[in-house]
């Protein structure tokens, strides 16, 4: 029945009958695997949808995003040779020691899907918790300008909330607030022609997700939310991205040699733009802009 109820909503949705929508379904799924039931996920509704919207509707480019605090193993697996899927997850990793233990840096994809595999796997524990900023930097330096690069037909996002603040350590300990998702939700809107599909994963905490899933409905609808002063760390993290990418280990990321975009950001053009911001007089008050490929 969830499996069932995705791909409803999910074909709608594609053929604009519905602009966007949110399946709250159980069980969750991105953890089962194709012959295999794991992590209380017996059926990948997600990754389900997405064949059945690639082969029976004959939709070309569809973006996954895992919100997840584990791994969409079963996701990943589906699609991993697979270059009309871009699937992208952000995970608890710790080198490996979180369950499920998959969904490292170097998993970018294999074959003809080389590139289209994109793990943000966080390492080192609970000290201290990612949180919203850990999550809107891998948003705005990595997310959504592979995304947008992509340029996807559909967004499918495996909706779990158990990075939300309120699950225990072993559940995912780490403090990312309600509303940062509903933020994360209004940036995948501007994708796809805002045709972005939400399922329930993974979560524990009953407040939790209730309060990620009013957040996310809330966008999915227009609500305005409060999201902060965008200007205060915008530069300063594409910075550091920068300084990631030019690393010895940076470089050797299979997904920042595959991606125009992060091409650029290696080029002296881009440094030179964002010198240029930093010694130029700005205020508070005043629009936040990063460089942009020419």
């Amino acid at each position: 029945m969830a499996v069932g109820c995705v791909i409803e909503l999910a074909a709608r949705v594609a053929s604009r009958e519905l602009k966007n929508g949110f399946a709250v379904v159980r069980p969750p799924g991105h953890h089962a695997e194709e012959s295999t039931a794991m992590g209380f996920c017996f059926f990948n509704s997600i990754a389900i949808t997405a064949k059945y919207l690639r082969d029976k509707l004959n939709i070309g480019k569809i973006l996954i995003v895992d919100l997840d605090v584990h791994h969409g193993n079963g996701t990943q697996q589906a699609f991993y040779a697979d270059p009309s899927i871009l699937y992208v997850s952000l995970h608890r990793y710790d080198e490996g020691n979180f369950f499920p233990g998959s969904g490292a840096p170097n998993e970018v994809g294999s074959g003809p899907g080389e590139g289209y595999n994109i793990n943000i796997a966080w390492t080192g524990g609970l000290d201290p918790p990612m949180g919203d900023v850990e999550y809107l930097t891998a948003f705005r330096t990595v997310i959504m300008p592979a995304a947008n690069e992509f340029d996807p037909e559909i967004v499918l996002v495996s909706a779990g909330f158990d990075a939300v603040e309120g699950h225990d350590p072993p559940l995912g300990g780490y403090k990312v607030t309600a509303k940062c998702f509903g933020h994360l939700t209004k940036q995948l809107l501007k994708l796809a022609d805002g045709r972005v599909v939400l399922a329930l994963e993974g979560g524990h905490d009953l407040t939790a997700i209730c309060d990620a899933s009013e957040a996310c409905i809330n966008a999915l609808l227009g609500n305005e939310a409060s999201t902060g002063s965008q200007w205060s760390h915008t530069l300063c993290q594409w910075i550091v991205l920068w300084l990631s990418l030019r690393s010895k280990r940076g470089r050797r990321q299979k997904q920042y040699q595959l991606w125009p975009l992060f091409q650029w950001m290696l080029s002296s053009v881009f440094l030179r733009k964002a010198a240029e911001l930093l010694a130029s007089p700005w205020k508070k008050s005043q629009p936040c802009e990063v460089p942009s490929p020419p």
